[in-house]
């Protein structure tokens, strides 16, 4: 292992400027801090390439394949010498380093290049780098084949929900009779309803950063899973909807989980295979321009259309097993990314030698 200054190796370049009125939506990754954030029909770097964030989500590491357009909340980094340093090899290098540490603005969080290119990296020969990374591209590549797998399973039970209770081409509709509702012609037997009558959006209990335990119920804010803990607020499977940051963002939690203060969770007799679809499609509004968040009984005042408990029940066996497929691959992944999240800071400081 050698010893170098970041700046030896790796050349840190701004971003360009493209806001949202500026993008045409086409084929190539609008790149920022927090990854990709929409499409452009041109490219700035040709791909493969690193990002780094520089603003925002300071030293965050990511990796794309595909041409790009990085705009200038991040970094782009070129290796100066490609025989001495692998690209790929840098990426899981630094998302080991301490960049997000190196916060150079206490108002407003940077990256300052000049104080990365300090930093002091350790890197083996060329050959040991290839051979690091032949290990845990294995892992990502099972992780990202999984990853498609379960968008493949989501976009059919999003299909499935549309083509019976959108379109009303379920089981049975050819002896449908369609009635007049206040959201137009629906089969007979169904109600129009408010999600007031059909629903609780129960309020997330503050649980803070430093009280969170660790274990295995995970824990559920606007973003996402956001830690975990060793007791549970809900019994999975859970419905989670964005109250503040996110608003009216739906998570669908197949465990038991602890949603804190800045979501709600669904309390309902219904089908949550049902809801959870229906309320991905619901438009919840900002109830705070100034502090985004979702007010209650706004939304309580959104129209949901129920169908016969029979057809529910139908949906439901449908939905069960593509959910249940799903889950297994979410927890296939999560033992991938443990496994190589442990092998990754030995390979990297060479305490494991890969041989030949």
């Amino acid at each position: 292992m050698r010893s170098h200054k970041l700046g030896e190796l790796v050349t840190f370049h701004y971003g360009k400027s493209l806001p949202k009125s500026k993008r045409v939506d086409g084929q190539f990754p609008v790149m920022s801090s927090a990854g990709v954030t929409g499409f452009h029909n041109d490219f700035l770097v040709k791909g493969p390439g690193l990002i780094v964030g520089r603003k925002g989500s300071i030293g965050t590491v990511y990796y794309e394949e595909r041409d790009f357009f990085p705009i200038d909340t991040c970094f782009y980094l070129t290796v100066n010498d490609p025989s001495v340093l692998d690209l790929r090899y840098l990426y899981y290098l630094l998302s080991l380093s301490n960049l997000k540490d190196l916060n150079s603005d206490a108002a407003v969080p940077g990256l300052n290049r000049d104080i990365a290119y300090l930093q002091t990296i350790q890197i083996p020969d060329k050959n040991a780098q290839l051979s690091c990374v032949s290990l845990l591209d294995k892992y990502d590549y099972l992780i990202t084949n999984n990853n498609r797998r379960i968008a493949i399973l989501v976009e059919m039970a999003q299909s499935l929900y549309r083509e019976w209770f959108v379109n009303f081409r379920y089981p049975g509709h050819e002896n449908q009779t369609l009635i007049d509702s206040a959201l137009g012609p629906i089969p007979e037997g169904w109600e129009v309803k408010t999600l007031r009558g059909v629903l609780e959006l129960a309020y997330g209990k503050a649980l803070k950063k430093a009280d969170r335990k660790g274990g295995p119920v995970s824990v559920y804010g606007s973003g996402g899973n956001v830690g975990s803990h060793e007791v549970s607020i809900t019994q999975g499977p859970c419905i989670i909807v964005g109250r503040k940051g996110n608003v009216g963002k739906v998570f669908w939690v197949d465990s038991d989980c602890w949603p804190i203060d800045t979501v709600f969770y669904v309390k309902s007799p219904l089908s949550k295979y049902f809801l959870y679809q229906n309320l991905r499609l619901q438009k919840f509004y900002n109830s705070d321009a100034a502090v985004p968040g979702l007010n209650r009984d706004s939304a309580y005042s959104n129209n949901i259309l129920v169908p016969p408990d029979g057809l529910l029940d139908n949906f439901d066996e449908c939905a069960k097993s593509l959910f249940d497929m799903r889950y297994r691959l979410e927890r296939s992944n999560n033992l991938l990314k443990m496994q190589r999240d442990l092998l990754l800071p030995k390979l990297i400081s060479g305490q494991i030698e890969l041989k030949d």
